[in-house]
């Protein structure tokens, strides 16, 4: 959780600091906050791992084979689910570059401030998540696993539910003292996503469960799922109804991912 948390801390006090000092003024910036906040995780990382390295020795030719088979089986597959998923959040905004244009620029602008404070309310359940990861790994009953399963997605479900209650209840002249002006409907459409925020909550914690007992298929196969779901809803919504097709786009992948997890 600390490793985790490294990363936005750093980057946002570094932006905080740069603004305040007049610096922040060029994507620049961002960029080297980033740098930066990726550099500290990475030495932090390495640092809590410092007694693992006296255990390391290199494989012999059965010890690696096994070692690349079993990467390459869980790895791969993993990755492909990585992959889709990532998809999922980025091909609305393809679309609408693709569909409007330079318009599209300022729909992608007021899209992107409502799903990254939509999705900063899962902060929560990404840290729940490791600690339930954690414990599920040391759990050998399945039973046991479920039940602990089922405790953290409705403790998740909870906090994320009183958050996007607090955000979807923002009038409009916060979002464009916020943002500035023509941002005004950033609200509306965190409230059109709040219900897929919810299914995307819940499926985090399934997704830890299955992920515990070494079973990436699954997952990966909701993401593929979803992905495909993106791909023809997005299609026709997003050219109709711009915004608001995305966000009913996204609702409809996270609702996929959620019942093939389920």
């Amino acid at each position: 959780n600390n490793l985790k948390l490294i990363y936005p801390l750093t980057n946002v006090v570094l932006i905080v600091g740069m603004w305040l000092c007049g610096r922040f003024n060029d994507i620049s910036q961002y960029v080297f906050s980033l740098w930066i906040a990726y550099i500290l995780s990475l030495i932090y990382g390495i640092v809590i791992l410092k007694d693992e390295y006296k255990n390391l020795y290199l494989l012999n030719r059965n010890e690696f084979k096994q070692a690349a088979t079993t990467l390459f089986k869980l790895g791969a597959v993993r990755q492909v689910g990585g992959i889709a998923q990532t998809m999922v959040y980025r091909v609305s905004f393809m679309f609408m570059i693709y569909f409007f244009a330079k318009q599209g620029e300022v729909f992608n602008g007021i899209y992107s401030n409502a799903t990254s404070i939509s999705e900063a309310i899962l902060l929560f359940g990404t840290s729940l998540a490791l600690v339930q990861y954690s414990s599920l790994s040391n759990t050998q009953s399945n039973q046991e696993a479920k039940e602990l399963t089922i405790k953290m997605t409705i403790v998740n479900v909870s906090v994320t539910a009183i958050g996007l209650l607090v955000v979807c209840l923002l009038p409009q002249r916060f979002w464009v003292w916020l943002f500035g002006a023509g941002f005004e409907q950033v609200g509306y459409y965190i409230r059109v996503l709040a219900g897929g925020i919810l299914l995307l909550s819940s499926t985090s914690n399934i997704t830890q469960y299955f992920a515990s007992r070494g079973n990436f298929s699954i997952t990966a196969c909701a993401s593929i799922v979803s992905l495909i779901v993106t791909l023809i809803a997005g299609y026709f919504l997003i050219q109709r109804y711009n915004i608001l097709g995305s966000a009913l786009t996204a609702v409809m992948a996270y609702a996929t991912g959620f019942i093939i997890e389920f």
